[in-house]
């Protein structure tokens, strides 16, 4: 009998997946595209998110979806290098029509529209590998906001959404960079350090022999992560595709621990 509901599951699930794919489908013949004007996509550097490479090619996490949804919805593109702040205020006067990375917030969804999500920010506590031991009774995000002997720093302005204040968050010292954070903790100025994990795991694979000196201790928060549209700019309709393209993302993709730093 398990045997039975496992195949019944499993074929179900095949079902479910096998018409999403087809609605998209007819959602996507069903849109009219053509001589629609090129959409503009603001970025900034953040890898592994948004870069350049080595031969000045733009990619990352973000950039690569996006392309993928737009040129599967058969739409038109060209990314516009502006800084975080600067995409919002474009994004709101309609002088750009996408932004990458986004999370959800109340004043923000009043003022744009946002995609489900396509992927989730993991800000995480990295310890130096030599002390994991000091610190194992750091296992979940009571007990780190309880103690309070660890010295540590903060990209300025990152907060724990949702969270109960927490009196050792507020004790972390903030810095304007990740790589100055990185610096504090490798040179023991600071025993602990929070970051975005991709992030993370992109800037310690930059130099050899850095990414065994660090150890993710503990996730602090998930957050989804979201595109974001002119108000109105796709309509009901072209949202509702961009949806479906995003779960068909999800579902190709695949998942890491969220406390493991990526070699």
């Amino acid at each position: 009998m398990p045997t039975l509901l496992y195949t019944f599951s499993t074929a179900q699930s095949r079902h479910h997946t096998t018409m999403r794919r087809l609605t998209a489908l007819l959602l996507l013949l069903a849109l009219p595209c053509y001589g629609a004007a090129p959409l503009k996509i603001g970025w900034s550097p953040w890898p592994p998110f948004q870069y350049e490479d080595h031969r000045q090619r733009l990619t990352g996490i973000d950039i690569e979806l996006t392309r993928s949804v737009l040129e599967r919805l058969g739409r038109e593109y060209r990314f516009v290098s502006m800084p975080w702040a600067r995409s919002l205020h474009a994004l709101q006067y309609s002088e750009i029509d996408v932004a990458m990375g986004a999370r959800y917030l109340p004043e923000r969804a009043r003022l744009f529209d946002y995609s489900e999500p396509y992927r989730y920010s993991d800000l995480v506590l990295l310890l130096r590998s030599e002390e994991q031991e000091k610190w194992r009774s750091l296992t979940d995000y009571r007990e780190f906001c309880r103690q309070g002997a660890m010295s540590g720093a903060r990209l300025r302005g990152v907060k724990i959404l949702g969270q109960l204040p927490c009196p050792a968050l507020q004790r972390f010292r903030q810095e304007n960079s990740d790589d100055r954070l990185l610096l504090l903790l490798l040179s023991h100025r600071v025993d602990g350090i929070i970051m975005e994990r991709h992030n993370a795991s992109a800037l310690l694979r930059e130099t050899p022999g850095k990414m065994s000196q660090v150890h993710c201790q503990l996730l602090l928060e998930r957050t989804p992560v979201h595109l974001i549209f002119t108000k109105g700019r796709m309509g009901k309709e072209g949202l509702k595709q961009i949806n479906l393209l995003i779960e068909q993302q999800r579902e190709e993709g695949t998942s890491s621990s969220p406390c493991t730093l990526m070699e």
